[in-house]
């Protein structure tokens, strides 16, 4: 679903990277129905657009895609458990990859976040808004902000944005503190108490190097590794 969540991290994004910039591409994982709220007529400068495709040409995304199970919303049916390039032979690559509420119900994470990789263009972004507490039984997986620092660390990512938010509140929660987990952050952020809303999180990293996607260590227990032959994979 294509929300306030994720057009106001496209919107940050485009104004502070895109803006005055035309025919950029965009490839959502997950067809995404446009919601048509306020917000979203405020980014686009008070314009009604019918879809989420439209939406983005109007902020001078011309090409756009999803990727689904399915071939609704203007998306191409693929598998994301699988590393579309490899299953697919499906190389295209964008200025802007989102993952807006999709991966929590996919199983394999390592794809969902291997796809990210590929499908981004270098010096392009890969957006995420996905389950950070509660939403319970809502998919399989709920995410924490400490796992996309370690991935841009492991991957020379720049962090752009990270922060929780749930519709009524947001914490920034940069990376020099998710590197290595920030404790106190559920308390920091009165997580447990935010009412009705289910609280996400919300990041914008931006692919510097053209090298392949590496697996993340966990920041937290780096200092743990002592065997040489695993710690060189996480260099």
């Amino acid at each position: 679903m294509f929300d306030n969540a994720i057009a106001n991290l496209v919107g940050m994004v485009h104004n502070k990277h895109f803006k005055g910039t035309s025919d950029n591409s965009v490839c959502d994982l997950g067809n995404q129905t446009y919601m048509n709220t306020v917000m979203q007529r405020k980014i686009i400068r008070g314009k009604t657009v019918n879809s989420t495709k439209e939406w983005y040409a109007e902020l001078g995304f011309t090409e756009y895609l999803a990727i689904d199970v399915n071939t609704k919303l203007d998306a191409v049916a693929l598998d994301l458990n699988y590393v579309l390039k490899d299953r697919y032979g499906f190389e295209q690559e964008f200025d802007v990859v989102t993952n807006n509420g999709t991966g929590e119900h996919i199983f394999n994470q390592l794809s969902v976040f291997q796809n990210m990789h590929n499908l981004c263009k270098v010096g392009g972004f890969m957006l995420h808004v996905l389950p950070f507490q509660k939403h319970c039984d809502h998919g399989f997986y709920n995410f924490q902000p400490n796992l996309f620092a370690a991935l841009a660390e492991q991957n020379d990512y720049v962090l752009d944005r990270s922060f929780i938010s749930n519709a009524m509140w947001t914490h920034n929660t940069p990376a020099k503190f998710t590197v290595n987990r920030q404790k106190s952050l559920a308390d920091d952020c009165d997580a447990y108490n935010w009412g009705k809303w289910d609280p996400e999180v919300l990041v914008a990293m931006r692919k510097t190097s053209d090298k392949p996607f590496e697996i993340p260590f966990q920041g937290l227990y780096k200092k743990d590794i002592a065997e040489k032959n695993i710690e060189i994979n996480y260099k």
